[in-house]
């Protein structure tokens, strides 16, 4: 059933970013208070457990959402990338950093999803998920053994207040300028109807123009 498939995966999605909502709070400020590495390492070995839950899930849906629960509370690890860049390179070389690192995301989006697609036609949909799996895993293992921290001792944070873990708490701050303001429901608008394509691209293709794995990937 198309209709009830895109439903489940809107629901799924949800619940991933519902997990992220509650959860970017407290990655931020425990970052801020324990170094960049630590969030780095849960938020890699979190997306590792995501893909082989999906990888090894049987035809419940149930294994998706505790994935999905996982991943979505560290998704917001993510952002970390972008202090680890402003903790490591001077003021003028930042715009810099955060373009490659965009490039590098842009890279992977490009690729990833025709190896995926490929893959998926060729040997199966739940080899595109083990090798996500594995390539994430090999993600926490560089940390782990190859990545310095970035913030040192002396920059670090205090005693974690509670007004800055609350969700809401932390939220107040797109109130306090104008332009935040804007700038948030610019933000929200666009990731809002990003994720509605996404819940159910997939199979409107399908319908539409007949596409099967790679020809989406």
């Amino acid at each position: 059933n198309v209709s009830q498939a895109s439903q489940t995966y809107g629901k799924i999605l949800a619940v991933s970013g519902f997990c992220e909502l509650l959860c970017s709070p407290v990655l931020g400020v425990l970052s801020d208070r324990f170094g960049r590495r630590p969030v780095l390492l849960a938020a890699s070995l979190a997306a590792c457990v995501d893909y082989a839950l999906v990888g090894l899930a049987p035809t419940s849906t149930t294994w998706l959402y505790v994935g999905k629960i996982f991943a979505g509370s560290t998704l917001a690890a993510l952002s970390m990338l972008h202090a680890y860049i402003a903790d490591r390179t001077p003021p003028d070389q930042r715009a810099r950093g955060y373009g490659l690192l965009g490039a590098t995301f842009a890279t992977g989006f490009t690729i990833g999803p025709t190896v995926g697609g490929f893959l998926g036609r060729s040997v199966g949909l739940r080899v595109p998920v083990a090798i996500a799996s594995i390539a994430m895993l090999f993600n926490f293992l560089y940390v782990l053994f190859l990545l310095p921290e970035s913030l040192p001792q002396t920059n670090r944070t205090g005693p974690i207040p509670w007004s800055r873990v609350n969700p809401v708490g932390a939220l107040r701050i797109l109130t306090s300028s104008e332009t935040l303001t804007r700038l948030a429901l610019m933000l929200f608008c666009a990731e809002m109807g990003k994720q509605i394509v996404n819940s159910t691209w997939v199979h409107y293709a399908h319908i539409v123009f007949g596409w099967h794995t790679f020809q989406n990937g």
